[in-house]
C-alpha cells in the first residue's frame, strides 16, 4: 500500500511511499522524518497528524 507525501525543501516534489517499507516516523524539531532503515530517510512537509491520518485510511483499505 502506498501513500502520497511531499518532500521537504523548496521543490514540493510529491512521492509515493510504500508503507510496508517504512521503519520509523519521527516528529522532530525540523519536521517529520520518514525512515526506511538505518541510513535511508527523508523529510516531508506533512505534519505528523496528517501522516497518521493517511496511514489510518490506507490501513482501512487493506
Amino acid at each position: 500500500m502506498f501513500i502520497e507525501l511531499t518532500l521537504g525543501g523548496e521543490t514540493g516534489t510529491k512521492v509515493l511511499v510504500n508503507i510496508t517499507q517504512v521503519s520509523d516516523i519521527t516528529n522532530g524539531r525540523k519536521g517529520v522524518v520518514i525512515s526506511f532503515g538505518s541510513e535511508e530517510y527523508f523529510r516531508v512537509k506533512e505534519s505528523y497528524e496528517e501522516i497518521k491520518e493517511k496511514l489510518n485510511k490506507a490501513g482501512k483499505l487493506l
